[in-house]
């Protein structure tokens, strides 16, 4: 319990714990502390607390509040420093503006959001994680709900990165774009259309930089941007949604990919 209390206890925010003299109103407490709750503030149980607007779980505890932002989640994962206002931003570090620090591999603590936002965070992943937090993304998203996603584009890196007539140097940034700033795996549209069906998405669509037909997650992208080649955009930016029955076809090279990159 201290550990999720820790979690939510960021930006500036009081956190009583069970064994603490009180003094005042705190913004993240325990069950047993429950008088002393502020206003929009986080009650932490073992048992889902009455009288609150909502309540979710986190692994085996329940954070209950009355917090206007919790009622609807809008899921921003990964957020880093790049906070999104209106949105419930969560990373593994206490940036500012976090508002909840968790780490993505135990799971998404939500099954009623209405959004879920991640602006050049799957790359970071190995592709057997970000199969599962595809996964766990359809789990987190009420049934009408939308996974909006970018990330960087394979063949525009591929277009761009090994046609200068310097193989040398091609060589090195197009090897940069697999293993710099944290990468481990790079999608073209085909790739991330497939991760997304096979993870419970039915349909999956493509957008540009910024829009999008729902006013919510139109405008949200915040990273740095590049010039598009004439044939195709720097980013992949799609958005997921619907819930797909019944397996989907894997293309055998994703079984021969995963063998080999096993091998140390």
């Amino acid at each position: 319990m201290a550990a999720l209390a820790a979690a939510f206890g960021v930006g500036g925010r009081r956190v009583l714990l069970d064994g603490q003299k009180p003094e005042g109103l705190y913004d993240v407490v325990t069950s047993s502390n429950a008088e002393r709750l502020a206003a929009n503030g986080f009650l932490i149980s073992t048992t889902p607390p009455a009288g609150f607007v909502s309540v979710h779980q986190f692994a085996d505890l329940h954070v209950a509040t009355n917090d206007p932002k919790w009622q609807d989640p809008r899921l921003h994962l990964g957020s880093g420093p790049v906070a999104l206002p209106g949105w419930i931003n969560i990373d593994n570090l206490p940036y500012p503006g976090v508002d909840v620090v968790w780490d993505l591999a135990r799971g998404i603590p939500f099954r009623d959001a209405r959004y879920i936002f991640a602006e050049h965070f799957i790359e970071h992943l190995s592709f057997d994680q970000a199969e599962q937090l595809v996964r766990h993304c359809r789990a987190a998203l009420r049934d009408d709900g939308i996974l909006r996603l970018s990330t960087p584009n394979l063949d525009w890196v591929w277009r761009t990165s090994y046609q200068s007539g310097d193989a040398l140097r091609d060589c090195f940034v197009i090897n940069r774009a697999f293993h710099g700033w944290g990468h481990q795996f790079l999608y073209n549209l085909p790739a991330l259309t497939n991760l997304l069906h096979d993870g419970g998405f039915e349909t999956v669509r493509p957008f540009a930089y910024g829009a999008s037909d729902t006013p919510a997650l139109a405008g949200i992208e915040r990273h740095e941007k590049y010039p598009d080649s004439p044939e195709v955009p720097h980013i992949l930016i799609v958005e997921a949604s619907g819930r797909r029955e019944g397996a989907v076809e894997r293309h055998p090279m994703i079984e021969e990919f995963r063998r080999d990159v096993a091998v140390r």
